[in-house]
């Protein structure tokens, strides 16, 4: 997938793209020109409000079209210290919608230089499961928007009045049966249990080898331990970049 290329997809009249970091001019050049030359133009953006303060004092070029051909909300991390981090973007047309989601930021780095993994999930306006998860990031990202803002306020009414299926859909409650007869779930924060636990809680077959692919780890390697502990694999692999040393040595066993 050229993730560049999916914003050109038509059929669809309003979107709403997360991001932790943003270069409003990779948006508006890569994203919003695309969006809207294929007939999506009500569009929202939605970024962690610290990092929309950094880009605005210099950290990347001004946006010119922000108010004008788009909104920004920013969004607050969900505890202190915290940060907003989804990466999604969620396009609702009158009888289909799609959901994007996967490791990429906003930049010029993200969508179009970095290796990222981004998966797509389609819905009709046909009940499905496809459909209540769509439902489910739609309902999570309303959470984050600035209500305040009446011109979010009007977008949101005109998503509503455009999509009428996407309010007669209940959210998925845990994981829901795709098309293709496979099981997702979209697991956000927010939630009583931490995204963690909800995932080991979702796998109820044995695990023989455990594969997993990040960029950042806690010092301590807690996250991998929590997951190692409670599916106990035969084998664990972890893929670094080999030019990058910075994957933390195990602590000792106490």
């Amino acid at each position: 997938m050229k993730l560049y290329e999916k914003y050109s997809e038509g059929g669809y009249h309003s979107s709403i793209a997360s991001t932790f970091n943003v270069d409003f001019d990779a948006y508006e050049t890569i994203v919003l020109s695309r969006l809207r030359g294929a007939g999506c133009r009500n569009n929202t953006l939605l970024c962690d409000s610290r990092m929309v303060t950094a880009s605005l004092d210099g950290a990347f070029r001004l946006p010119r079209y922000a108010g004008r051909l788009y909104s920004v909300s920013g969004a607050q991390g969900e505890r202190a210290g915290g940060v907003f981090h989804p990466k999604l973007l969620i396009q609702l047309g009158r009888q289909k919608g799609r959901l994007l989601i996967g490791s990429a930021n906003l930049t010029a780095s993200g969508i179009a230089g970095n290796l990222e993994i981004v998966s797509e999930l389609r819905a009709t306006a046909e009940p499905s499961g496809e459909r209540e998860i769509l439902r489910q990031a739609f309902d999570y990202l309303l959470r984050h928007l600035d209500h305040g803002d009446p011109t979010v306020e009007a977008q949101l009414e005109f998503m509503r009045r455009r999509t009428p299926w996407l309010s007669e859909t209940e959210p998925a409650l845990g994981a829901v049966s795709l098309a293709d007869k496979t099981l997702a779930a979209f697991l956000a924060s927010g939630a009583d249990e931490t995204i963690a636990d909800r995932f080991v809680g979702l796998v109820h077959e044995p695990i023989h080898r455990l594969i997993i692919i990040s960029p950042y780890w806690d010092e301590q390697l807690a996250a991998l331990q929590h997951l190692t502990s409670a599916w106990k694999p035969a084998e664990v692999s972890v893929l670094v970049d080999k030019e990058v040393t910075a994957f933390p040595p195990l602590p000792p066993a106490l």
